[in-house]
């Protein structure tokens, strides 16, 4: 064998030689490609969902019958710490307890005494058309002799100073607040009130003067006496059509507030 041939086998042997041990090493080195097996599925049968279903509801439902319980518990507690707190004297809570009536669904408030009304009328702490007029009212259903005769000399005094003291005339304004009621109405119908003989048909001199402005059309005359004030032009010199025009402004604001009033008394104070 010549020497190629040598070195060629040689050669070969070492290859073989260096291979052997990758061999051995590559099994244990390369991962398995085998898949692992898969665990077969496991159906549920209909009974066993249906019972999870109802279970599920049951841990629900209990849950909160549980919160109920709690809040009931605690509110319970709560009123139970209230009625237990101890009485202080000179204490006012802040917010005290009203039960309320499971028989009437409406509460109406105590009715002052007679004495309690007439003290009224006679300090004047009452001075307002509504107020007033309830407190008439309230003396003309009085079933007892004493207690409506009791009545006719303050009711009668309250009146005439809710005319004096300007009141009638304030809450006039402000039934007009456009075109605002001049005083001068007021003060001649309580001159004309005054010295009319038939003004003694009524204890209600507000009511009396009211009729007066109205009867003797008194509106329409100041209406246009008030339009016919430079003032009210602010220095210009204004025609007889825009005086009527202003006019005819002051004297539909005013009526209406007159009216108005007037429906207070749905039957007239008169003595008879």
């Amino acid at each position: 064998m010549s020497e190629d041939g040598r070195l060629m086998e040689q050669r070969q042997q070492q290859r073989q030689q260096n291979q052997m041990p990758q061999r051995a090493i590559l099994p244990r080195l390369l991962p398995s490609s085998k898949k692992p097996a898969s665990k077969p599925a496991v159906l549920k049968s209909p009974v066993r969902i249906r019972r999870g279903i109802i279970a599920g509801r049951v841990r629900k439902a209990a849950t909160a019958a549980a919160a109920a319980t709690t809040t009931t518990t605690t509110t319970t507690a709560v009123k139970r710490d209230r009625q237990s707190l101890p009485e202080v004297p000179g204490f006012m809570p802040l917010f005290p307890q009203v039960m309320p009536s499971r028989r009437s669904t409406t509460w109406k408030p105590p009715q002052p005494s007679t004495a309690q009304l007439i003290e009224a009328l006679n300090s004047h702490r009452i001075n307002t058309l509504t107020e007033l007029v309830r407190i008439e009212r309230i003396a003309a259903a009085c079933t007892s002799p004493s207690e409506a005769q009791a009545f006719q000399s303050p009711m009668t005094a309250a009146w005439i100073h809710y005319v004096t003291s300007h009141q009638l005339t304030t809450e006039l304004r402000n039934l007009t607040p456009n075109y605002p009621l001049t005083a001068d109405v007021m003060r001649e119908a309580y001159s004309r009130v005054r010295s009319d003989p038939a003004a003694n048909r009524s204890w209600n001199l507000a009511w009396l003067c009211l009729m007066k402005v109205k009867d003797d059309g008194l509106i329409a005359v100041y209406a246009t006496l008030e339009a016919m004030k430079p003032e009210m032009w602010g220095g210009k010199s204004p025609s007889p059509e825009d005086i009527s025009q202003l006019a005819a402004c002051f004297e539909a604001e005013w009526s209406a507030a007159v009216d108005r009033m007037l429906r207070h008394w749905s039957t007239p104070p008169t003595w008879c």
